[in-house]
Order: structure tokens, then sequence, then C-alpha cells
């Protein structure tokens, strides 16, 4: 549970005297906004405007899709102004059902009735917190890989009272597909169901497992549901689509867990943020897999009226604004498509740049793993991460995320390469170095 200490210790209620926001992503966050003049924190994707917009100005922007501002900037009042509907704009909801289809085919054809119309939500944040509540009581066990947003320990622990379980998420450079099957399978001896987290490509690690590694996952889960237990896949696939290496699968294992087995149910979070670069609209839907044995419309019904029930007890509604422009964004999916494509051919290019200025860096330095997403997490060795994060902001004034887990042996910085320039990776990675071997040595 994140820790801290209460002013009043009599004043709030039993399991929340000790939350507090956690010293992490938005402390480097801060600091670096103020002291760097190269900001490696900010987890949303940045390039120079000329790069993806038809202009010739070299200004340093928030990526965004050009055909979404201009729906937004267009739209009739009655797509603005009004509430929208508990869970969501219909219209919108079965757009999106659709390019989830669209998604899916590329790892599996997927048949209409057996994916769920999206409930809509403020957020992924959000569909973990209603699901992971929706699925567990306060006290029990939602698995995780060890490497995870920070974000899962204050929603899990911090505000379910649940209790986190973690597996590795490597071994060497490959995934750790065994850890994650006797993680699967203790659950299940243990509490007779399973609740698990999967987030690929990863935050933090920017890793997306590939066929081989997928198969796998598919039949650890497979064996413990055909062992009896119920297995609860919650696939946060909140940058579902970003994959740099043409050797992986370009889109979510979600696919491949649909009616897999009658004990096997998946559920998909996506959304708009990374999707649609569309960070401050916060929409975010979830989808579930369903079955074809039984009755699936009924399933579905049940599903969204509990969600809705959770929607309509904490935050009414979501942006109506948000959904209508999405919505008529998916009537032109193929310029979309290209404008996003453009956006993921930069940032795949700073991937490949930083692959490559990765493996000619300090032997203290490890990179996890990765072919995807939106950063690279640097196992260090020979100083602490705090130390070496706050070094590189008062030395060479390079912000990065520091972690530091002693009881999951994390000591590491991730690396936000979205929102940092191709041309400024070589000064990112050379101070890294410079302060890692400083600080190791003691010659700072």
């Amino acid at each position: 549970m994140p820790r801290g200490a209460s002013t009043d210790t009599g004043l709030f209620a039993d399991g929340f005297r000790d939350l507090t926001l956690p010293r992490g992503i938005f402390y480097w966050l801060g600091r670096a906004k103020k002291e760097a003049e190269l900001n490696a924190t900010i987890g949303s994707a940045m390039a120079r405007a000329r790069d993806f917009l038809d202009t010739d100005s070299t200004d340093v922007i928030t990526c965004f899709l050009p055909a979404v501002h201009e729906i937004v900037k267009n739209l009739p009042s009655e797509s603005i102004y009004p509430y929208a509907p508990i869970a969501g704009l219909p219209e919108f909801r079965r757009k999106w059902k659709k390019w989830v289809l669209q998604k899916a085919a590329a790892r599996r054809p997927l048949h209409d009735e057996l994916v769920s119309t999206p409930v809509v939500v403020p957020g992924v944040t959000v569909g973990l917190h209603f699901l992971c509540r929706l699925f567990l009581s306060p006290g029990e066990t939602v698995l995780c890989s060890d490497l995870r947003w920070e974000n899962y320990d204050l929603i899990l622990e911090g505000i379910l009272g649940l209790k986190v379980v973690s597996f590795n998420l490597f071994d060497g450079d490959r995934m750790d597909v065994a850890a994650f099957s006797t993680a699967l399978k203790d659950a299940a001896r243990r509490d007779g169901r399973v609740v698990v987290i999967l987030n690929f490509p990863n935050n933090p690690s920017g890793y997306m497992p590939d066929g081989a590694e997928s198969e796998k996952i598919r039949a650890a889960a497979l064996e413990t549901a055909d062992a009896g237990a119920k297995v609860i896949l919650i696939f946060d696939d909140a940058y579902d689509g970003y994959v740099y290496d043409p050797a992986v699968p370009r889109y979510s294992p979600f696919a491949d867990f649909v009616n897999l087995h009658p004990n096997v149910f998946p559920f998909k979070l996506d959304g708009l943020s990374k999707e649609f670069l569309f960070y401050g609209g916060r929409v975010a839907c979830v989808t579930a897999g369903l079955h074809d044995t039984g009755n699936p419309g009924e399933r579905e019904r049940t599903l969204e009226d509990k969600l809705a029930a959770f929607i309509r007890g904490t935050l009414s509604n979501s942006p109506h604004l948000v959904q209508s422009a999405a919505a008529r964004a998916l009537d032109v999916n193929d310029k979309v498509s290209e404008e996003r494509e453009k956006i993921r051919r930069i940032i795949g290019d700073r991937w490949y740049s930083l692959s490559r200025l990765m493996r000619e860096s300090s032997p203290r330095l490890a990179p996890a793993p990765f072919n995807s997403g939106f950063f690279c997490h640097v196992n260090v060795s020979g100083v602490r991460a705090f130390e070496l994060a706050d070094h590189m902001l008062k030395t060479h004034r390079v912000g990065v995320v520091a972690s530091e887990i002693p009881q999951l042996g994390i000591n590491a910085v991730r690396i936000a390469y979205c929102s940092v320039l191709a041309e400024d990776l070589p000064r990112l990675v050379e101070s890294l170095k410079d302060s890692t071997d400083s600080l190791a040595s003691g010659t700072f």
C-alpha cells in the first residue's frame, strides 16, 4: 500500500489512514518541468509540428490527429452540451466495437456475437478500478507482473484494499511465461479462481509478447481453466497498436482468449488517450469476450448493467464531446489510421535509435527487452535509481522517472522516449551513462 502518515488517524476510515499520492511519475514530471531542458518523463507522444502536421513550424508539441481536431472544432452544439448516456453514446459504442473487431482480426477473426458492445468509462484507470471491484472483494488477490504502471498499486491496494501478487515479467531477454503460469496455478489452487491484469505493450518496459510467448500464455490460461478454476483476464491495452518490431503481433492478445474455454473470461480496456492521441479526452472502453455456449446476450446485458451501476454511482457518465468526435472520426478511419501511422513511425524511429544507443552504453545499464509502447525500462546497478534521476536533473538537466521497489528487486529508471526527439536521444543516453558511472565511481 502507498505509505504516508496522516495528521489525524482518528479522522479517516480504516484502510485509508496511510493513503497518500505516491512519490513517483508525477514527482519526477513536476521536477522535470521546472529543472530539465530534456524531459523524458512525459508519457505522451511529442514531436515537432512539421513532422506530423501540414506546417513549417518547428515547435515541439503534443501529438494529435488533425482529422479529430477538425471534427472537434466543427461539432454541433447537441453533440457537446447534453449529458451522454450512462454507458456511452450508442453510435460511438457500435463503432468502437467494429474497431475492436478490426484489430482483433489481425490475430484471429472474431464473430460479432462473441464480443460485447463496449461500455464507455472516463479512462482506462476507471475501467481497471471498476472491473477489479466487480470481481474482487477487499483482501482478495490480483496478479500483476513485477514491472507495472505504478498506478496499479494505488488503485488495487491503496483504494480497493486488494492484495497484489507479482510474477516476473522477464527471464533474460524473453517473457517469463513459466513464472506467469506458476502464479496462475498457485492462485487457482488457493482461491479457486484467478484475476490477472496483462498490460501489453507494457508500461514501463515497452514489451509485447511474440507469437510463441502469446501461445504459451494462452496455454497456461487454458490449463488452469481445464483444472476447474475461473480465469478472469483483464487486458490493459492502453498502448494497443504501438508495436515497432515487425516480428511481433501488432495488436492485443485479447482476441486469442475470446471463447477459449467456458472458464476463461477476457476483458479488454482501450481508448482514445493513446490510440487517438486524445490524452485530455478521458474516454476509454470496457469490452468483454463472450462464449458461444449458454446465453451470451444475457451475460452481456448483466455486465453492462453492473458497469452502468458503477458509473452512475460514481461518475454519472463520460464526456459527450469526445465520444461524438470519436464516432465521427471512426467514419473516416482510413484518414485517421494514416495520421496515426505517421505518429507510430515517428516513435518507432526513436525506438530503433534508442535500442542501438543503449547497446553501446554503460555495462551498469541494462534495458529490459522493449519492442513497442512509449517507454524503455533501464535496470541500474552500482547506484540507487533515485540518486541517479536526481543527479541527471541537477547536473545534466535531463529528466527521467526513477523506480525503486526493493521487495521486487527493482532499481531502474524509465525513459519516455515517446516525448524525446530523435536528435536528443544521444544526449539523453550520454547523460544517463555519465551520471551512472560518475555516481558508481564516486567521481562526481
